[in-house]
């Protein structure tokens, strides 16, 4: 059996996680793996993601509608040493299809956590070996985003789960985004919305959680906050903030900020626990990394590289179509018109958002910067 030694050492390690380990594979918390952070960036964040970010593969694992509406294809790694020797890995994708993403955009990705091994007794204190826990979950879906510029998201979710024993289940996400106007976009997501683990006659539902998320967005900083909903009624809030002060060419840097309440909630000392990251951004390559602090268990580290490519171009541009955007004629001159008024106050309107768009080093087409 598993000593109530070795299920303190699986909870420290997994304080995002749902609760501890138990004495026995029958307590074990279910999909573990589906509530840790997604990316350095939402890590560093505070986990303030539901509103999105168009061009971070990983912030499909918050909001499945996030990427929608991008023309760019990327993928992201990600690797975060935990406590004692537990491991988490992490990779997805986005991959827009159609001809400028009009048929929407092809989302997934895994994710793996690795407990490490842990030493099991019998009844009488002897030591019997030892076992090697660990998670998996793949994911695989499709985001849209309308012509009113409302995006949706679904996502079907594979995990298996293995301790002494191995239970596996399917689940998915839904997810919405909508831009607000004057910077802000709001997003909200269900996640793991069915399914359960099962180990022998023992059975656990998956995290069933709902995520409400708000941010503001200007040319230089980033503001979010969120709330998470979990079904166990364990809620959080969580609030994160990002400033661009250095860009030179395409090339920039990203300094983060973020405090999340189930941290709080779980430290053993009274201090404010803020995680931080810092970032280095361009059209093509971005690098990643996130401190968290817990207090006396430790802390825990994350670093995310991610690459992005025209997909007109790049390796998937078969999914464009036989009509790519380079093969579009362009568009005839036309004579200037005289503005109305009216005109006039919309395009002074619109001329923050162009703005945004023309410092956005990844070429999103959300209004968002170093998306």
């Amino acid at each position: 059996m598993i000593t109530s030694r070795a299920a303190a050492l699986s909870c420290a390690a997994l304080l995002w996680a749902a609760p501890a380990l138990a004495a026995s594979y029958a307590g074990t918390a279910s999909g573990s793996v589906l509530k840790l952070p997604a990316g350095a960036r939402a890590a560093a964040l505070g986990e303030a993601y539901a509103a999105g970010s168009v061009g971070d593969p990983a912030s499909i694992y918050y909001n499945p509608a996030s990427p929608a509406g991008t023309r760019l294809g990327a993928f992201s790694f990600s690797h975060a040493a935990w406590f004692q020797s537990v491991t988490y890995d992490l990779a997805a994708f986005t991959l827009p299809l159609g001809k400028n993403g009009s048929s929407g955009t092809l989302i997934g990705g895994a994710q793996y956590l690795n407990y490490g091994d842990i030493q099991s007794f019998d009844n009488t204190g002897t030591s019997d070996g030892s076992f090697s826990p660990h998670d998996f979950a793949g994911a695989l879906g499709w985001a849209y985003q309308f012509e009113n510029r409302l995006a949706v998201g679904a996502m079907a979710k594979y995990v298996n789960s293995v301790i002494t024993r191995t239970a596996s289940a399917f689940t998915f996400d839904l997810g919405a985004r909508y831009p607000l106007g004057y910077g802000f976009t709001a997003g909200a997501a269900y996640q793991n919305a069915a399914g359960s683990l099962r180990y022998a006659r023992d059975s656990a539902p998956l995290p069933r959680q709902t995520r409400l998320g708000l941010k503001w967005e200007t040319p230089m900083f980033t503001f979010s906050s969120d709330m998470l909903l979990n079904s166990d009624g364990k809620n959080a809030a969580s609030l994160g903030a990002e400033a661009r002060p250095v860009s030179v060419g395409n090339v920039g840097v990203a300094l983060r900020a973020g405090y999340n309440s189930r941290i709080s909630d779980t430290r053993q000392d009274s201090s404010f626990p803020v995680s931080m990251g810092a970032g280095i951004l361009s059209q093509t390559l971005s690098l990643d990394y996130a401190f968290v602090p817990y207090g006396d268990l430790g802390s825990a580290h994350l670093i995310t590289v991610t690459l992005h490519w025209d997909q007109s171009s790049g390796p998937f541009s078969w999914l464009l179509g036989e009509d790519s955007p380079a093969q579009e004629p362009q568009p005839k001159k036309q004579r200037p018109r005289l503005s109305t008024p009216r005109q006039t106050l919309q395009q002074q309107e619109q001329q923050p958002q162009q703005q945004l768009r023309r410092k956005n080093p990844f070429g999103s087409a959300d209004i968002t910067t170093w998306e």
